[in-house]
């Protein structure tokens, strides 16, 4: 890809638990512009493989080459990208590190994105956390959100709901939908906060102003099911269809349960199943779990159990549970004891009471 290296410095953020792309352009600060009469420069020795094409690029790395952090960061923006280089997200790695170790606030925020996410390094919540506290302190918003995340989930430093909220604000204040949909999870299930359906609500409604399709998503689960307003099956299915064009799987999920149940639409199995599968197919556990169900009613057990370790290797504990009952099913092909013990074993350290009682009767 040939994108002039004089005009663009670019910024992504992959969101942590969402993998959503911010791309920002912006002109190259006067550190790193040069003119291009003083680009006219031979082929580096040292990178032979910038496009000759883009002159521009030679002086940025030259001047990256000589620790220059702004043309460091936009060396890793060239590998990221693939920039007038070949695309190389462990070189991109090399180059943010070189400018974080600077104090770059966007390059360590870049870092704490590559570890948190295991992209051209090995994936490591606490070196995430750490790059992500330097960069956050400096009001980085995707750092902010992102220890937010990590600490919501207690990867890389203790669980703690109140920091994960602290943090989350601060990305809120700069209009993060990523931190205000956040912010809504923490009340909807009461995570650091007593449960307020109508406070979740008024973070999801923020978020989803600037379309954020998870966010569209839940106000239409909100909506479905009267939590915060007055349940409006219609106004829900608007919504879970709206999210859906924007690629949300939760929303695809929930349309096919729309059409299940009844709910803003004419029952239509066979529609259902179609939602069910492009949900499953984008990799949502839930539906993975619902379609493995399914298949286990009509005895097609290969299929089902396809499915449901599909989402138990995501973390199910509904669909591990499932497994644990297919394998204990009296005169089954499948039936086994052992392995129905391991399943049931696995749901109950998620948390599944069903399988703990489960255990206790084996």
């Amino acid at each position: 890809m040939l994108v002039s290296g004089r005009l663009l410095l670019i910024q992504q953020s992959l969101g942590s638990c969402r993998m959503k792309t911010r791309i920002i352009l912006t002109v190259l600060s006067a550190t790193v512009m040069v003119s291009l009469s003083h680009a006219g420069c031979a082929k580096s020795k040292q990178n032979p493989n910038i496009d000759p094409r883009d002159p521009g690029m030679f002086v940025i790395f030259n001047k990256a080459e000589h620790g220059n952090a702004s043309a460091q960061s936009v060396m890793g923006n060239a590998y990221l990208f693939g920039i007038s280089v070949a695309q190389d997200e462990v070189r991109a790695a090399e180059w943010y590190k070189k400018a974080a170790d600077q104090g770059d606030v966007p390059s360590q925020s870049k870092m704490g994105e590559f570890y948190d996410q295991g992209i051209g390094v090995p994936q490591d919540y606490a070196k995430a956390a750490m790059w992500y506290q330097k960069a956050a302190v400096e009001d980085d918003v995707t750092a902010q959100e992102g220890l937010g995340t990590l600490y919501r989930l207690g990867r890389g430093v203790p669980q703690d709901y109140g920091k994960a909220l602290e943090w989350y604000r601060k990305a809120a204040e700069q209009d993060d939908s990523v931190a205000q949909y956040n912010i809504g999870l923490l009340y909807e299930y009461g995570q650091g906060v007593p449960q307020d359906y109508n406070e979740a609500l008024k973070w999801y409604q923020k978020a989803a102003a600037q379309d954020d399709d998870l966010a569209l998503a839940k106000l239409g689960e909100l909506y479905r099911d009267g939590h915060g307003v007055p349940r409006d099956y219609a106004k829900a299915f608007a919504l879970f269809q709206k999210a859906e064009k924007q690629g949300s799987a939760a929303a695809a999920y929930d349309i096919g349960l729309a059409y299940e149940n009844k709910q803003g639409v004419k029952r239509d199995e066979d529609t259902a199943l179609a939602w069910y599968k492009k949900a499953a197919e984008a990799g949502y556990a839930p539906a993975q779990t619902k379609l493995g169900t399914i298949y286990w009613g009509w005895q097609d057990l290969d299929t089902a159990i396809a499915y449901l370790e599909s989402a138990a290797a995501q973390g199910d504990d509904v669909a591990a549970y499932t497994l644990g009952l297919i394998y204990l099913e009296e005169h089954s092909t499948r039936r086994d004891v052992h392995i129905a013990a391991n399943w049931l074993r696995k749901a109950a350290s998620m948390g599944n009471i069903d399988a703990q009682k489960k255990l206790k009767k084996l």
